[in-house]
């Protein structure tokens, strides 16, 4: 009697010291992590009322994190954002500011400007109610000092470029993080738009309003910031050669001149001159 040519069927059992991790995908867990930096706690009180009274509730359906800032600036921006965005558990982070009312928009809203965003781009990683869409163009959706009710390069949403920092809304799932080389409080709100971009996201200002009680100030710090980015991106944005374990390539910020090294003979040509015009690399060895 011939043997049974049936394949027998894979072992589905996995070692008990190990953990799947789908599981964190299915964890009872909040829809929204609310997280600002505090300086001024009575401040940050009102704020939360407000959020309550708008159906975000604790142990239901919100988290409330801070980082308190009331005695002295223990976190700046990037750090303590990362320290929200990293251990934060709700589906989607709102990162804002202290110095925020909610007014008529609630819970409810929020929920339907995701599900908007949600049919409308799938890849959206985060947004918010004010931000730059194009050179010389913004659009604002919020109250402040500069006016009350302000519907600024509608209608929403909006693609944009970079958004403001007093109440930006992070995908948790678009793992988005600050740079560690760059401090302070200003621009981080452009950066992480930055950083989605390079990860394939998009952003978006949506129509949200809320009452924003804060003034944008330009200090010496923020210049100081603002230069440190321009460095920083603009290193990155030059050109190079990748090399990998099996292959080559050139990226420039010029998509011809890309198109035209990544030739067989561009290539080669590239390879040459980065033999004798490659940045010099430090050495960490000891002598």
């Amino acid at each position: 009697m011939e043997e049974s040519r049936h394949e027998k069927p894979p072992n589905t059992v996995f070692p008990e010291i190990a953990t799947n991790a789908a599981i964190f995908l299915q964890a009872d867990r909040p829809l929204y992590s609310i997280c600002s930096i505090v300086t001024r706690p009575a401040e940050y009180a009102e704020m939360l009322e407000t959020f309550e009274r708008g159906g975000f509730k604790a142990g239901v359906n919100t988290e409330f994190l801070y980082l308190d800032n009331s005695t002295a600036n223990q976190f700046e921006a990037y750090s303590g954002y990362n320290l929200f965005l990293r251990n934060a558990r709700g589906q989607y982070i709102i990162l804002c500011h202290q110095d925020l009312l909610l007014l008529e928009d609630g819970i409810a809203r929020l929920d339907a400007i995701i599900a908007e965003l949600d049919a409308l781009d799938p890849t959206w990683a985060l947004f918010g109610n004010g931000g730059g869409v194009w050179p010389n163009k913004i659009a604002v959706r919020m109250s402040d000092k500069f006016g009350q009710d302000q519907s600024i390069g509608g209608p929403f949403p909006v693609p944009c470029l970079s958004l403001d920092e007093n109440f930006i809304v992070v995908r948790a799932d678009a793992n988005l993080a600050l740079s560690r080389d760059l401090s302070g409080f200003h621009f981080y709100g452009t950066e992480l738009c930055i950083v989605a971009a390079n990860l394939g996201y998009s952003a978006y200002v949506v129509d949200f309003h809320l009452y924003h009680k804060g003034a944008a100030t330009q200090d010496k710090t923020f210049f100081e910031i603002r230069k440190a980015m321009i460095e920083k991106y603009s290193n990155l944005a030059g050109s190079r050669m990748l090399t990998t374990t099996c292959s080559e390539f050139v990226v420039t910020p010029w998509s011809a001149l890309t198109r035209l090294a990544n030739t067989h003979y561009g290539t080669r040509i590239s390879m040459f001159l980065n033999k004798f015009f490659r940045p010099r690399q430090t050495s960490t060895s000891k002598k």
